[in-house]
């Protein structure tokens, strides 16, 4: 009996986790991407600080919640952030959000001496952030789109990669259950583009470029909406 309730917990555990599949990006290669945003599920901005995708998911993939849960890293975070605090509330990490977000303002403006205008490419619903399943990823999507978008102007436009978690999982099928839960995933998807595009609104307002442009694919016309 007692072998029995561990089985069961067991699959109530896999049924419970294996739907949502958040899209992380605590282990990207900060040099490498340096000018573009990464927003986790809830529309808050990752720092420049390596996160592991299993503690993040620990957490529930929300920064908010990471760093309620590992108080020595936020302040680590805050610190670099020039945020003087030795403890973590909700309103220090409020302050350290802005904070976050006054750096990367800064850093794209900074692009205004030899760039005109910057365009905001957004990516849409599934979309990894490595490549997998056949499914190409979403910075080699943003190469691409980046340089076909170049041919055809003057080149005078800098280019910001808006990553978010529009979730994941492979794949879309002729199983009737198993496209339902794709659609479920969708629907989480569209949960967080809205609160994505939110915080984007935060980043667009008061850049200095003469012109914003803003190019998004498929569910990312939802972030683009919410943000303008």
């Amino acid at each position: 009996m007692k072998l029995l309730r561990i089985i069961l917990s067991l699959l109530f555990y896999s049924v419970c986790t294996c739907g949502q599949k958040n899209v992380l990006y605590g282990e990207r290669n900060m040099q490498r991407d340096a000018l573009a945003v990464f927003y986790d599920r809830e529309g808050d901005i990752y720092p420049d600080y390596f996160i592991p995708d299993s503690s993040l998911m620990r957490s529930n993939a929300s920064l908010a919640q990471w760093y309620h849960d590992n108080a020595t890293d936020f302040i680590r975070i805050a610190t670099a952030y020039r945020c003087q605090f030795d403890s973590y509330t909700d309103a220090n990490a409020a302050i350290l959000n802005d904070s976050i977000l006054a750096v990367l303002k800064r850093r794209i403006d900074a692009k205004k001496t030899s760039y005109n205008r910057v365009t905001f490419l957004v990516h849409g619903f599934r979309k990894p952030f490595r490549s997998m399943n056949g499914d190409s990823s979403s910075p080699a999507d943003y190469d691409t789109l980046e340089t076909t978008v170049g041919r055809f102007s003057d080149g005078k436009s800098s280019y910001v990669g808006v990553y978010w978690d529009g979730t994941y999982d492979c794949c879309f099928s002729k199983n009737l259950k198993r496209d339902k839960e794709i659609l479920r995933l969708f629907v989480a998807a569209r949960g967080n583009a809205v609160k994505t595009g939110n915080k984007l609104r935060e980043l667009l307002t008061g850049l200095s470029f003469d012109t914003l442009n803003v190019i998004t694919h498929s569910l990312g016309a939802e972030v683009a909406c919410n943000a303008l």
